[in-house]
């Protein structure tokens, strides 16, 4: 028979009694241990009690005003102590930034090209000892196997065990190249002119706002043809003169301040998603994300300004 060595033979109690134990002999006061970590006086007392008898002796002796530690729990706090210390320094290990001077960005496509990039220099004239790497990617890719620092996302704001903050909301409008269209033009001569398409959701349902709005059917276009899951190249098509299309506005706001293209008929709908910076919570607190969400929110001021004003 293997004999059990003394590390396994004595089984620790959980960490949570430990953590309980630790309080309540740093402050000698069971109440002052209850403020401190936001549960009840009685709480304290009943882990002490189930501490004690796991460990078979007393740690506390209990008077009606005070406690006061026994000497087994003298012996005790020098080691809890030394435990959670250690506990922290370990964690701290895992959530530092192991390459402050690289900052690498996981972002959808369509922001990279038609918001992030164009302004992108900005940042890197501001901090300019700061490595960018940048990683478009349509899918939420994992922050551990591609190291990454922060994303930038258009959906929910709601992502398993990351944390999310809002950038802004975006709406879908209805855009042409100017040469495209007459001053005059009117829903009806959609009928007669190219029409883009894609399958993503928020612009297919302001199709479908549209088309019921002024009786429309898609088969009405004679016109029409459909890019998939390309944002990038159904926004270059339009640029290009080859067609009218939906899409979000935040996307082609420098367009269209630049009469590169046109809104049409004020059409506009109020997207489902959001555009979220997205990372673990402790990402946020390494320096160089903190510069940037700053530096990024700055920019998208002019962004949800023109979000906010109404369409010609």
């Amino acid at each position: 028979m293997v004999k059990k060595n003394l590390s396994e033979r004595a089984r620790l109690p959980s960490l949570g009694a430990l953590k309980y134990f630790k309080v309540a002999a740093e402050t000698l006061s069971f109440k002052l241990a209850a403020e401190s970590l936001f549960v009840s006086q009685a709480a304290i007392s009943q882990h002490i009690k189930t501490l004690e008898s796991q460990l078979g002796c007393k740690l506390f002796i209990r008077k009606n005003r005070e406690v006061r530690l026994t000497a087994q729990g003298q012996l005790l706090l020098p080691y809890v102590q030394k435990g959670f210390s250690e506990f922290q320094k370990g964690i701290a290990q895992l959530q530092e930034d192991n390459h402050p001077n690289i900052l690498k960005l996981n972002v959808l496509p369509s922001i990279a090209t038609f918001w992030l990039i164009p302004r992108l220099h900005l940042f890197r004239n501001e901090y300019p000892d700061l490595q960018v790497k940048l990683i478009p990617d349509p899918d939420v890719v994992a922050f551990e196997d591609f190291n990454l620092d922060l994303a930038i996302r258009f959906g929910p704001g709601k992502y398993d065990n990351l944390s999310s903050r809002l950038l802004y909301t975006d709406r879908v409008v209805m855009v042409s190249h100017p040469h495209l269209i007459q001053s005059d033009l009117q829903p009806d001569d959609l009928r007669h002119l190219p029409v883009i398409t894609e399958n993503y959701s928020d612009t297919d349902d302001a199709w479908e706002v549209f088309l019921h709005r002024y009786q429309f059917r898609f088969d009405d276009f004679r016109n029409r043809f459909e890019i998939r899951d390309a944002t990038p190249a159904l926004v270059g098509a339009v640029l290009a003169g080859q067609g009218i299309a939906m899409v979000k506005q935040s996307l082609v706001q420098d367009y269209i301040a630049s009469n590169q293209l046109v809104t049409l008929f004020g059409f506009s709908h109020i997207c489902d998603y959001a555009c979220y910076l997205v990372a673990p919570d402790f990402h946020f607190n390494f320096p160089k994300v903190q510069a940037f969400e700053s530096w990024l929110k700055e920019q998208t001021k002019p962004t949800i300004a023109a979000l906010s004003e109404p369409l010609n």
